[in-house]
């Protein structure tokens, strides 16, 4: 069976997404905030969208995620320290992705645009494209080599 993850799932829209698109896929949000854990749980039960093969799990860079066992990784992380935008804070989201990737499978990132990071998924991850940009976002995926 595939397996999707939604790294830093916050509010739990695209585990919700990754859910209803997938229904045949291993779906895990996973975050290191409890509240994060808490919404992604009851936004899932608000759209009657839990199902045996989704989780959801209270997890530092996913500790508890074998490497090399994930086929997509979707990753909108924090950029921000209270209100300063804080460019580390997504380095080591990117190694747990790079880690559980399997050869092969996907990153899908989002990040704003002045921070320019796809030099740092390319290194970590493998091959990059542009799928989207504006002055403020850039999406990125990257295949794991």
């Amino acid at each position: 069976m595939a397996t999707a993850l939604d790294l830093g799932c916050g509010n739990g829209l695209m585990t919700a997404y990754l859910a209803a698109a997938l229904p045949e896929t291993a779906v895990l949000g996973s975050d290191a905030d409890a509240d994060g854990v808490q919404s992604t749980r009851a936004t899932l039960a608000a759209n009657d969208l839990e199902r045996e093969g989704v989780e959801v799990s209270w997890d530092d860079a996913l500790s508890r995620v074998a490497d090399r066992s994930v086929d997509l990784v979707l990753l909108n992380p924090p950029f921000h320290d209270g209100t300063v935008v804080d460019a580390t804070l997504v380095q080591g989201l990117l190694d747990a992705a790079a880690r559980v990737l399997r050869p092969g499978g996907q990153l899908w990132f989002v990040h704003n645009s002045h921070l320019r990071y796809r030099t740092e998924v390319e290194r970590r991850i493998g091959p990059v494209q542009q799928r989207a940009r504006d002055r403020r976002f850039t999406v990125l995926s990257a295949t794991r080599a």
